[in-house]
C-alpha cells in the first residue's frame, strides 16, 4: 500500500489549518518572578472562541525566603520550594473578532495546584541545644482571579503582558510559620510577562 499520498494530504491539511488558526496559540515567560523570588514562570495560552481563552500556566523553584539573625548570627533560615499548576479561563471584553486575536484588558478565573517542600534550618550551634530543623512535603489547592493588559500590535508576533490576581486556597501545610511570610493559603499573583504568538 502506497502511503506517500494519505501522508502528503494529511500534511496539507495540517499546514492549512495551521494557517487558519495562525496567532491562536501564545506562550510567555513572567520576567518579574525570577527576581522577586528565584521563581520561574510560563505559560501556554490558546484561543480558539472569540475573545476567550484557555491558558496552561506552570511555575517552579523557590516560592519564599526567610531568614533571621540573633547577635548578627544566623538563628534560622526558610524555604518554600516546588512546583504548581495552574489552568485558567480568561475573557478580553474587547476582542470579539476573529480578524483580531486575543489582546488588550482581560479578566480570568484559574484554579491552583501547589506540590511544595518547606524547611525551616537552624544553625549548627542551635541544633546542639535541642532545636530542630523543620522539614515537610504539602500541598494547596485553590481557586483565584485575575485581571491584566495584554499589548501587541495587531500583526506582532511579541506582546507584553500584565497581571495582578487573588485567591484563597487550602492548605496541608502544618508546620508553617507565617513571620514575614504571607499567609500560604492566599494565593496572590503578579506577572510582568513577554510572550510570542504562532
Amino acid at each position: 500500500m502506497n502511503l506517500h499520498k494519505p501522508l502528503i494530504t494529511a500534511g496539507l491539511i495540517l499546514i492549512i489549518l495551521f494557517q487558519v488558526h495562525s496567532q491562536d496559540n501564545f506562550i510567555r515567560i513572567d520576567l518579574v518572578s525570577p527576581v522577586a523570588s528565584r521563581k520561574f514562570g510560563l505559560g501556554y495560552e490558546r484561543s480558539n472562541v472569540p475573545g476567550r481563552s484557555i491558558i496552561f500556566n506552570i511555575d517552579f523553584n523557590r516560592y519564599m525566603h526567610d531568614e533571621q539573625l540573633e547577635n548578627n548570627q544566623p538563628f534560622w533560615e526558610k524555604n518554600l520550594t516546588g512546583y504548581s499548576i495552574f489552568p485558567e479561563y480568561r475573557f478580553y471584553p474587547f476582542s470579539n473578532s476573529f480578524n483580531q486575536r486575543p489582546q488588550g484588558l482581560f479578566y480570568g478565573v484559574y484554579t491552583r495546584f501547589m506540590n511544595l517542600f518547606y524547611m525551616q534550618d537552624y544553625d549548627i550551634e542551635h541544633e546542639k541545644i535541642g532545636y530542630k530543623d523543620i522539614k515537610e512535603h504539602a500541598y494547596i489547592y485553590g481557586l483565584g482571579a485575575t485581571f491584566g493588559y495584554k499589548y501587541r500590535k495587531m500583526d506582532g508576533r511579541f506582546y507584553f503582558e500584565t497581571l495582578v490576581g487573588a485567591g484563597w486556597g487550602y492548605s496541608t501545610l502544618k508546620n508553617f510559620h507565617l513571620d514575614s511570610f504571607p499567609d500560604e493559603s492566599l494565593l496572590w499573583r503578579y506577572e510582568l510577562s513577554v510572550g510570542y504568538c504562532f
